[in-house]
C-alpha cells in the first residue's frame, strides 16, 4: 500500500498541507513517531483516568440501602474493590511511567507534591491502604453496611464498616 505525505506549511499567514511526493526525511519520520508515541500514551492516560473515574461512579450510584436488605456486601466490596484498584492503577503509571518520562525535569517536585498531597488528604490515605489490604491479605474490606436517618428524614446515612483486619 503506498502511503503518501503531506506537511503543514504556513507561507505569507496561509496555513497549507503539502503533498511530498519523494516521502518524509528520517527526521520528518522520527518526529512523527516521535508525535504518535506522545499520543498513544496520551490515550492510554486519558483511558486509565476514565476507568477510574468511571468505577467511582458506579460506587457512588449503588443503593446500598438495597443491597443492605439483600444482606448483598460482596457487591460493595466488588465495587469498593474495584474503584481503589482502578485508582491505584492510575497513580501508579503516572508516577512510575508517565511523570519520568514526560516531566523528568520535574519529578522530584512532582514527588513532593504527591507526597504533600498523600499526607493532607485522609481519605486519600484511606483508599491507598485499603487497597494494599485487599491486594495482600485476599480479605474483603467491607464487613457490614449500617444506615442511620440523616438530617433530612428523605435522607439516610450509610456507614460502611471495615473488615476488622483491616486496622
Amino acid at each position: 500500500m503506498k502511503r503518501y505525505y503531506y506537511k503543514f506549511v504556513i507561507e505569507n499567514g496561509q496555513k497549507n498541507f503539502k503533498y511530498i511526493d519523494n516521502g518524509l526525511t528520517d527526521e520528518e519520520l522520527s518526529l512523527s513517531q516521535k508525535l504518535d508515541n506522545i499520543i498513544l500514551t496520551a490515550e492510554r492516560l486519558m483511558r486509565m483516568h476514565r476507568i477510574m473515574v468511571n468505577s467511582f461512579l458506579k460506587l457512588k450510584q449503588v443503593n446500598f440501602q438495597k443491597l443492605r436488605r439483600a444482606g448483598d456486601t460482596d457487591q460493595i466490596n466488588e465495587l469498593v474493590i474495584n474503584f481503589i484498584s482502578n485508582a491505584k492503577l492510575f497513580i501508579d503509571y503516572l508516577d512510575r511511567r508517565w511523570a519520568p518520562k514526560y516531566i523528568s525535569k520535574f519529578n522530584k517536585k512532582w514527588k513532593t507534591q504527591c507526597s504533600a498531597f498523600y499526607d493532607r488528604n485522609e481519605s486519600y490515605r484511606l483508599c491507598y491502604h485499603l487497597r494494599n489490604f485487599v491486594q495482600h491479605s485476599g480479605a474483603l474490606p467491607i464487613k457490614q453496611v449500617i444506615e442511620t436517618p440523616g438530617s433530612d428524614r428523605s435522607k439516610v446515612n450509610t456507614i460502611l464498616v471495615l473488615n476488622n483486619r483491616c486496622l
